[in-house]
């Protein structure tokens, strides 16, 4: 990564310079987010190896502390080797007993302690004392290549899972508020189904969470989807490049065709004449073509959300400004006070609709940009609206836009972003890194982009069906703070301009207030649902 090898080169070559240990840990803190987003083993190792090169070469360093933290949770996160966490973390509190994590080692260290409950060998069961949603049973079954592992429970627990290639390949699946029942099944009931070869269960007693790892002795793609009735994960894996084409993909599948290399070969000579009749049959039978167009290519994160049975139960509110930041005052209108009013409406409609909907703020307070998203992080949201309205020098200019996280292709998005970002705090390098890393995640930007036409489209038709004059001015992409920072669909709705009278006029008034809330929640609705076809 090359902002690792820049801030190393700067280590390597200052070697009188007096803070150039900080130079390495930013090296390190470059790999460190690549590792957590990617989960590949030797993005964790080459993190690990700078940290732990800081340490040595600098212990009385401020950030050797830092370093040996940051180590122990790629070893437990990504690696998934407890013990060396475990050990990095006990020399934290041993060599660094006034320094800054020295109670983040204690808290974590405890955190990382539970006992395997459930596992397919004699190991002893340890229960949860708080009642937890009960796993009842993990079975599985082959079908055409294709082995299909079923994790049932009581109801549907939040979920998350993810591909690990530590020594054999796998899948590893959390659920939260989930502990392992007594009947669960253990080595005497398990028997190995096609490339699915065992499991695990870890029990969490301090965060009530299961981790279910499966086993495989290869694998090329999996998909992951959840089911309400009965209440169950359903995990489908092959090795077979014929198989689950929508998966998600694990490997380079050119390796997985030289071990099929020789099936192949065996039935060259069987299909031979068969090749030919087809060859001889292409000359002369027109091949109908599929036309594709822009409305049935589906996006990524659409295809994801299939895959691993996402969709949009929770939804973060963020009302512009708020407290000593007041936003655009002009003809009696205060962006602040506007922008909380449609949020608590908009808020209502979503609410009785059936989703989950948490406001950033519900008084006049003032947030920063990225208290504003660690909120949405806070709460899990599915998706992220910002509301603002608009000021202008030309005091003709009017309508509703809607952003969405991007790169500003004109001036006058250039302009807004500068507008609204004004109040970000300052970030340090480090972050920088995982900030850029996100804005890299194309499924990201074009889920928020689809969003904001969603919204667009809907408010603006709601609007004019009320009566009212609207000029449409479209979705934009724009590269806002407060979108940056979070890590789901995001939109910002810049929804009039306040110095316009007239159409200050028009926000003012409660049955175009209504309208607005409305035809935004409209948008959002229409997005969610089409996730789920």
């Amino acid at each position: 990564m090359k902002l690792s090898d820049d801030f190393y080169d700067i280590y390597v070559n200052n070697a009188n310079w007096n803070n150039r240990a900080a130079a390495l840990f930013r090296s390190a803190i470059a790999l460190d987010e690549m590792a957590k987003r990617s989960f590949v083993r030797k993005d964790a190792q080459n993190a690990i190896a700078k940290y732990m090169l800081l340490v040595k070469k600098h212990k009385l360093s401020p950030l050797a502390d830092d370093s040996l933290y940051r180590a122990a949770q790629l070893f437990n996160d990504v690696l998934r080797d407890e013990k060396k966490a475990k050990a990095l973390l006990r020399q934290v509190m041993r060599d660094y007993p006034t320094g800054d994590y020295h109670k983040k080692a204690k808290i974590y260290y405890a955190e990382i302690g539970g006992t395997a409950v459930a596992s397919l060998g004699n190991i002893p069961v340890q229960r949860p004392s708080a009642p937890s949603i009960k796993l009842t049973q993990i079975s599985s079954q082959l079908r055409e290549d294709v082995v299909r592992i079923v994790i049932s429970m009581e109801t549907i627990a939040s979920w998350r899972a993810k591909y690990s290639d530590d020594e054999n390949p796998g899948v590893v699946v959390t659920l939260k508020n989930v502990a392992p029942s007594e009947k669960i099944e253990l080595e005497d009931t398990f028997k190995k189904t096609g490339i699915f070869t065992g499991y695990s269960i870890y029990y969490n007693e301090i965060q009530a969470t299961s981790t279910v790892t499966l086993q495989f002795s290869d694998l090329l793609r999996y998909v992951v989807k959840s089911e309400r009735e009965p209440a169950r994960l359903i995990i489908e894996a092959t090795n077979s490049p014929k198989q689950l084409p929508a998966g998600i993909l694990v490997k380079d599948e050119k390796v997985n065709k030289k071990v099929i290399a020789k099936k192949v070969v065996e039935k060259k000579e069987k299909t031979s004449q068969q090749s030919k009749k087809v060859a001889n049959a292409k000359n002369t039978t027109k091949v109908p073509e599929r036309k594709i167009t822009k409305e049935n290519v589906p996006t990524l994160t659409k295809q994801l959300a299939a895959q691993l049975g996402l969709k949009v139960e929770t939804i973060v509110i963020d009302p512009g400004h708020g407290g000593k930041d007041p936003g655009a005052r002009h003809n009696g209108m205060t962006e602040k006070e506007f922008n909380l009013d449609i949020a608590k409406r908009l808020a209502r409609v979503l609410k009785s609709a059936g989703y989950t909907v948490y406001l950033t703020r519900s008084t006049d307070k003032y947030l920063g940009l990225y208290e504003r998203t660690d909120i949405a992080r806070k709460y899990k949201a599915d998706l992220f609206i910002s509301l603002h309205a608009n000021a202008s020098n030309n005091l003709d200019a009017e309508g509703l836009e809607t952003y969405f996280l991007d790169f500003a292709q004109d001036n006058h998005s250039v302009r807004i972003a500068a507008i609204e970002n004004a109040g970000v705090e300052k970030r340090g390098l480090g972050e920088m890194e995982k900030i850029l890393s996100d804005m890299l995640l194309t499924a990201r930007i074009q889920e928020s982009k689809r969003l904001a036409a969603k919204v667009q489209h809907n408010a603006v038709r709601k609007i004019t069906r009320e009566g009212y004059a609207l000029k449409n001015r479209g979705t934009k992409g724009a590269p806002f703070h407060v979108l940056i920072g979070s890590s789901m669909p995001c939109i910002l709705i810049e929804m009039g301009y306040t110095t316009n009278s007239k159409e200050a006029a028009r926000l003012s008034s409660d049955k175009y207030k209504n309208a607005l809330a409305e035809g935004i929640a409209n948008g959002i609705h229409q997005y969610a649902q089409e996730l789920l076809k």
